[in-house]
């Protein structure tokens, strides 16, 4: 940088550039802060590096073009690397993208432009990741045999499953109940108690319909109209209470109106 502005002292547009390169990308209205050239100089020259395709800005962030597609270039290249690896995960953690970001790219603003950038051209944010929109969450074939295992364990009682660990009890099985977890295929009930998203759709509708049909019901009676047992009912209905779907009056629930799963 230091080179480049001695060679060219008087260059504004030097400047701006050397300093780009330098730190990728900036607020435009920070740039040559300490220097001798005024703000209307800078804009001038901004505006012409923007023109003729070195520099690129957006929402009042400058950016060195050649370094800004290298950040993009890199980050995709590293979510398409989490997919091969791992075609299990939704994405790429985005803690962990901006954490790559914050090594090129100065400020929170530009980190958040640039996933937007990319998020233009073939990815997509979901919840708590980014990925290529292309990509469909898949076990890989070193667990299908487990994932197929995990489903019979699940499906022989759906409305009285056997405990988690008893499910899955080495780490490649629980991998499975993860990414089943993830694609809604099974639901939890709690740390101890998963089931098959069907057990525990029908069974909801089966609790939702007995007490519009009868009125507030104890445990006692839910379970028996759904053929479950205490220790399934108990946590679903916990569970009802905690998203608003039913109200606890005594030992008796009723409902809210609101939708299971709302």
């Amino acid at each position: 940088m230091l080179s480049a502005r001695a060679e060219a002292h008087d260059n504004i547009k030097a400047w701006i550039a050397s300093q780009l390169q330098r730190d990728t990308a900036l607020k435009a209205d920070r740039l040559l802060l300490q220097s001798r050239f005024g703000e209307t100089d800078v804009r001038a020259a901004l505006e012409e590096l923007v023109q003729d395709g070195s520099v690129i800005e957006r929402e009042g962030v400058a950016a060195d073009q050649a370094a800004w597609t290298a950040a993009k270039e890199d980050l995709a290249a590293s979510i398409d690397t989490q997919h091969r690896r791992m075609p299990q995960l939704p994405g790429l953690p985005l803690t962990e993208a901006r954490a790559k970001l914050a090594d090129r790219l100065q400020s929170p603003e530009a980190i958040e432009l640039l996933l937007g950038d990319l998020c233009a051209d073939g990815f997509a944010r979901h919840g708590a990741v980014i990925a290529r929109e292309s990509h469909t969450p898949s076990l890989p074939d070193r667990l299908k045999a487990i994932e197929a295992k995990v489903r019979a364990a699940l499906s022989a009682k759906p409305y009285e499953p056997p405990g988690r660990k008893e499910v899955a009890p080495d780490e490649a099985s629980q991998e499975v109940i993860r990414f089943l977890l993830t694609t809604s295929e099974i639901v939890e009930l709690n740390a101890d108690i998963v089931m098959l998203r069907s057990a525990y759709d029908q069974m909801t509708r089966g609790i939702v319909d007995w007490i519009k049909t009868n009125g507030p019901a104890t445990v006692s009676e839910l379970r028996q109209a759904v053929g479950a047992s205490r220790r399934i009912v108990m946590p679903l209905l916990e569970q009802f209470d905690r998203e608003g779907v039913t109200k606890r009056d005594g030992d008796k629930r009723t409902l809210t109106g609101k939708t299971p799963g709302a």
